[in-house]
């Protein structure tokens, strides 16, 4: 029980890794190809939630 526990925060982890990046390259100026849009837009749903609740108590820092 608690592998599944530890492989499931282990692959949310990588989707929030994924998140990071995405948000560098959209940030410098870069697009994602049109390909893999559904694929963005699968990471920003997944993270959205717990990134929204910590959103909510910190303040915006500017680009950190």
């Amino acid at each position: 029980m608690l592998g599944v526990f530890c492989l499931a925060l282990y692959i949310y982890w990588i989707i929030l890794l994924a998140r990071v990046i995405l948000s560098w390259v959209q940030a410098f100026g870069g697009r994602t190809p049109p390909a893999l849009d559904p694929l963005v837009r699968v990471v920003y749903l997944l993270t959205e939630p717990l990134l929204g609740f910590f959103r909510r108590y910190i303040p915006p820092l500017g680009m950190f």
